[in-house]
């Protein structure tokens, strides 16, 4: 969880206006894409706890990115969206908040305006366990596997009940 300022949070509570920095690291080349540069009101950020009414122990949702680029003078056009990792930071006031990074799944069409859809990086834990971790391990050594396992970078080590001993079982079993 990130914390905020006490000058970012009287900036929310008085109703200032957020702003956005989408940092751009393509498969082509960079690109930094700034308020200017979205389309008025397009901007959503999905973030789900459940993928439906019933709620899941264990389950795990992406969130989405959604917004459309403004390029109407064809700037863009060149721009190789697909693959690119989009790093979002909000401004607060005059402070910067890191909303997550996304990967642009589809191909954008390139029109006047581009539609980008993006999911963060959960997405890429939805694959099934290969029974790398048999016997016991602590769950900082389950979370450390998966992320390698599936192109994560781990920012933090250090998280309540890191050293708790569980057994992994070494086969998947798909239920359904």
């Amino acid at each position: 969880m990130q914390t905020i300022s006490t000058a970012a949070d009287a900036a929310l509570q008085n109703g200032s206006l957020l702003g956005v920095r989408i940092s751009c690291e393509g498969l082509a080349g960079n690109t930094i894409l700034v308020e200017e540069d979205i389309v008025e009101n397009s901007l959503a950020l999905d973030r789900n706890s459940v993928s439906s009414e019933n709620i899941e122990i264990g389950n795990v949702e992406s969130s989405e990115l959604k917004f459309e680029i403004d390029n109407q003078d064809h700037r863009f056009d060149s721009y190789k969206f697909e693959g690119a990792i989009m790093t979002v930071d909000i401004r607060i006031g005059s402070e910067y908040l890191r909303a997550g990074k996304f990967t642009v799944d589809l191909p954008p069409k390139k029109f006047n305006s581009i539609k980008i859809s993006a999911l963060d990086f959960m997405a890429k834990f939805n694959q099934y366990y290969d029974g790398g971790l048999p016997g016991e391990v602590t769950l900082l050594q389950v979370l450390q596997y998966c992320c390698t396992r599936c192109g994560i970078t781990l920012y933090t080590t250090s998280f309540l009940h890191s050293t708790y001993l569980t057994t992994i079982p070494t086969v998947y079993r798909d239920w359904e």
